[in-house]
């Protein structure tokens, strides 16, 4: 949507954020309807009606498994642990050996 043209109540309807709370409000009443007909065990509800995020971080954290989303480019990382913190560790390193080549290079 266009800013400029959008009210602030436009703006919330037609928001990333309502989008998927409207899609989670489907998901459950589907599958709240799924159980009463038999189709879907009534686990399958109780789950559904977690927070999702929750529910996610706890998988992952059941399975050794992290999530890291970088902001700029939306490319959502999924490794183990053990790897995710050995590239962030790598990018740090390489971070520092970068700023100290700038600052040496200041001086020559």
């Amino acid at each position: 949507m266009i800013e400029r043209y959008t009210t602030p109540d436009m703006g919330r309807i037609w928001s990333d954020q309502n989008k998927y709370a409207t899609w989670q409000k489907v998901e459950i009443t589907v599958t709240e309807v799924l159980c009463d007909m038999g189709i879907v065990p009534k686990d399958a509800v109780k789950v559904i009606n977690e927070n999702w995020d929750e529910v996610l971080e706890a998988i992952l954290e059941i399975k050794n498994i992290s999530l890291t989303l970088n902001q700029n480019t939306n490319i959502v990382r999924i490794h183990k642990k053990e790897v995710i913190e050995a590239q962030e560790a790598y990018n740090a390193k390489r971070k520092a050996e970068l700023r100290k080549s700038i600052e040496f290079s200041k001086f020559y």
